[in-house]
């Protein structure tokens, strides 16, 4: 499929992302973002770890929007242009479907990882039981749509 590789982070969600306070001089201004936890850092698929930033809040639907914006910001920095009005939509959607060819693998994971906690912390297993239930029926729930999501890809992403 010739997805991107990229130095991605690993385990890019939102607790492992810090937004600093304002500078004190201007209210409204933040100098960036903090990303922190990288011992899974290194090459892997740029989708992986974007859809993971966004996997749990679009199970329940709520999150298109943040997705497409993030997207189109991050598309913007990568080609230096400094303005979202020079990506085209058809780019945009190339990477959500991207992103979306890895929502099955992203709740694999987290049951799988879920699945260790449970066994290595048996005063916890119930939480963590629970915990790696909801992912892995996530996992059922999306993969059924994996070769639905590979075509779609295809089909923007290498038209």
């Amino acid at each position: 499929l010739h997805l991107p590789k990229v130095l991605f982070h690993g385990d890019f969600k939102p607790s492992n992302i810090i937004v600093p306070e304002p500078k004190a001089r201007s209210s409204n201004s933040v100098d960036g973002i903090v990303l922190i936890d990288y011992e899974l850092s290194g090459p892997g698929y740029r989708g992986y770890d974007f859809y993971k930033l966004f996997r749990t809040a679009n199970a329940s639907g709520q999150n298109h929007d943040n997705m497409v914006a993030f997207v189109e910001a991050y598309l913007c920095e990568a080609s230096g242009s400094g303005s979202t009005g020079i990506i085209s939509s058809d780019l945009v959607d190339a990477v959500l479907a991207e992103m979306k060819l890895f929502e099955p693998l992203t709740w694999l994971e987290a049951g799988i990882f879920f699945l260790f906690a449970a066994k290595g912390d048996p005063a916890e297993i119930e939480k963590w039981s629970t915990l790696a239930q909801d992912r892995l029926d996530n996992y059922d729930r999306c993969k059924v749509e994996f070769w639905t999501n590979v075509k779609d890809y295809k089909e923007k992403a290498l038209a």
